[in-house]
């Protein structure tokens, strides 16, 4: 029988400021503190598509895929317009543009499972769904990311109706590595003695290994971008 339900609960708390464009500057802010816990496995995730255990979906009880506890994202977009009485510097001064995009939040979630048919119910891989006994679901938090976008431009008139601008965009401006999700958080679980995870009790036989010893996927690193735009 498949089964397309599912229970999700869903709390939280967003705050939210935002500035109009008003004297070449304008800024938006948010921050949403939140949990989300729900017992169906999302196709879009690491989990397959299936329960645990399908007589009783409690088990899969646990964490949503996107249950990210904090959340904050900053963007700011700012034109200064400066009047001087100097025709040279008053050309400096003015047509550039600043923009800045961050985000930041607490980590994501991944799942941890076995390799080995844990419950006897003939679904099992190297992607689980089985986890060990006391283990929940999505009960790995990745670290923290914090990531700056950045965007300089400068505008000149070279008519009445025509402009150029120059650009320059970083996305990551300031490269920092974040981790973006473990290559593998399945345990070994098929050895009768030896085995992490004890394949006939389905308890894990010493503490969870340190996943950051593994294979580690990176997101992005910096990457610039140089333009010109020519408006007519």
């Amino acid at each position: 029988m498949a089964e397309a339900s599912g229970n999700l609960n869903y709390q939280g708390l967003f705050i939210q400021l935002n500035k109009r464009y008003s004297s070449g500057f304008q800024l938006g802010a948010s921050y949403t503190f939140s949990t989300a816990r729900d017992d169906a496995p999302e196709s879009n995730g690491p989990d397959p598509l299936v329960l645990s255990d399908p007589s009783n979906r409690t088990t899969d009880l646990g964490r949503s895929w996107g249950d990210v506890k904090q959340t904050f994202r900053f963007s700011m977009v700012a034109r200064p317009s400066v009047r001087t009485r100097s025709r040279k510097l008053s050309a400096i001064l003015n047509g550039n543009q600043l923009g800045v995009i961050i985000f930041a939040d607490s980590g994501e979630v991944q799942n941890i499972v076995t390799n080995f048919d844990l419950n006897r119910d003939g679904v099992f891989g190297n992607t689980g769904p089985d986890r060990p006994v006391g283990v929940p679901r999505n009960s790995l938090r990745i670290a923290a990311f914090f990531n700056v976008d950045l965007r300089i431009s400068r505008s000149f008139r070279i008519g009445d109706d025509r402009s150029i601008e120059i650009y320059a965009e970083a996305a990551n401006a300031f490269n920092g590595k974040f981790l973006s999700s473990y290559g593998s958080t399945s345990l070994a679980g098929s050895n009768l003695t030896s085995s992490l995870v004890n394949p006939v009790t389905g308890q894990l036989r010493g503490p969870l290994p340190d996943f950051n010893l593994g294979v580690l996927n990176w997101r992005p690193m910096r990457q610039i971008q140089l333009g010109v735009k020519v408006y007519f």
